[in-house]
């Protein structure tokens, strides 16, 4: 299953960090992000996109995959 990226607002507590999520495509993703975190994320990434930005999160992954 597709893999996707959420980050958070500079203001969040998790601003330098990612959460991974399984869905077979954004829109569940999205739906599963706020599901979990309601509207506190800022973006949710497909990983083709994602992973060329993940250096700009250095506080890497946390928590467990959202599925």
């Amino acid at each position: 299953m597709p893999l996707f990226y959420v980050t958070f607002m500079q203001y969040h507590p998790l601003k330098d960090n990612w959460v991974e999520v399984e869905a077979v495509d954004m829109e569940e993703a999205r739906e599963k992000v706020l599901h979990v975190f309601g509207q506190k994320f800022a973006f949710v990434y497909p990983q083709d996109m994602f992973m060329g930005s993940c250096i700009h999160f250095p506080g890497g992954k946390v928590g467990r995959t959202i599925k």
